[in-house]
């Protein structure tokens, strides 16, 4: 995401702009930092390069995949009794 986002920078500078990310990881959710999250965290507060440059960038939980539960699948409770998944933590 750094490399992406100092890319879209680099063509105009001076436009003001708002990041995306719709995808979360695999695996177990333990709702913790990660190095992916600890990235979104520099980029937004503009750590990264130095620049000081702060960013928007909105991220999916993606916390519950209702399958799993099948018939058992009870919304809200799964979906807060759930962490996120990574990177949303950050």
């Amino acid at each position: 995401m750094i490399e992406a986002t100092g890319r879209a920078e680099s063509t105009n500078p001076h436009r003001s702009r708002i990041f995306t990310m719709a995808i979360t990881g695999p695996g177990e959710d333990t709702g913790r930092p990660s190095a992916w999250s600890a990235a979104i965290d520099q980029l937004a507060y503009g750590e990264e390069d130095g620049s000081g440059n702060q960013r928007l960038v909105i991220v999916s939980a993606g916390n519950v995949v209702p399958h799993k539960y099948g018939e058992e699948y009870r919304y809200p409770d799964h979906n807060l009794a759930t962490p996120i998944k990574d990177p949303a933590q950050a």
